[in-house]
């Protein structure tokens, strides 16, 4: 069975998202692990935004 790590609420991480058309790493902030493979998480930027609702 492969090594997998558990990931707490709050956490940060470093992940590899695609830029236009490289790989850099980001941080990014765990939102929710279930256990399994998968895990949601929230990009984290310092770009401010002009409007609310901005995303």
């Amino acid at each position: 069975m492969p090594f997998m790590t558990n990931y707490n609420f709050g956490d940060v991480v470093l992940v590899a998202f695609p830029t236009h058309g490289t790989l850099k790493k980001r941080p990014a902030l765990v939102v929710l692990d279930t256990g399994d493979a998968d895990i949601v998480l929230a990009p984290i930027t310092t770009t401010k935004r002009i409007a609310p609702g901005d995303y």
